[in-house]
């Protein structure tokens, strides 16, 4: 059972005592624990017996292994808060004064950061993630062509998004610039 602890039901002089329940966990130091307790209710009122039953050990290690993702969870995400963009501006320095430039990119809430580092894992480690403070956000781009080429294309092509979505067109012209 580890650290938890109850009160029963308690009658003394007319006045009654609930039933309460506390988990406890240690921190600090090894040299000097200290038990931090919360207070959880009456074990009557959970659905099992047992919550802690119901966790999911894995996933509360402190070991840094981070879950694959699905590619259908990519690709959903993706037609949810990613872009493809083409790009094309005049620049005098070019020889025929314009150019033209792509790039895929998802941005998200600076919370999320964990989910773009799985992201870039996923693709292989490329593009760069910048984090803007000012707008509490965080950006994933990938912009050199080999990439998008190699990389992201491949990715849609192997598990596109389904229907005929805005994103699933924008995709296509994407797809047929690169």
């Amino acid at each position: 059972m580890g650290n938890r602890g109850s009160k029963s039901l308690l009658y003394f002089k007319n006045k009654s005592v609930k039933e309460q329940r506390v988990d406890g966990s240690y921190f600090g130091s090894v040299s000097i624990p200290r038990l931090r307790c919360t207070l959880t209710g009456c074990e009557r009122s959970y659905r099992v017996k047992i919550p802690s039953k119901q966790l999911n050990k894995r996933t509360f290690s402190t070991v840094n292994i981070q879950p694959k993702l699905n590619p259908g969870f990519v690709t959903g995400l993706s037609d949810a808060e990613s872009s493809f963009i083409i790009r094309i501006y005049k620049n005098t320095k070019n020889k025929i004064g314009w150019i033209v430039s792509s790039n895929f990119q998802i941005t998200l809430h600076q919370r999320e950061l964990s989910l773009l580092l799985m992201l870039q894992q996923i693709f292989g480690g490329i593009g760069k993630i910048n984090i803007d403070p000012k707008h509490e956000s965080s950006k994933y781009t990938i912009i050199k062509l080999n990439d998008l080429k190699n990389v992201i294309i491949p990715h849609f092509e192997k598990d596109p998004p389904l229907g005929l979505t805005q994103k699933y067109a924008d995709f296509c012209l994407f797809q047929s610039y690169g």
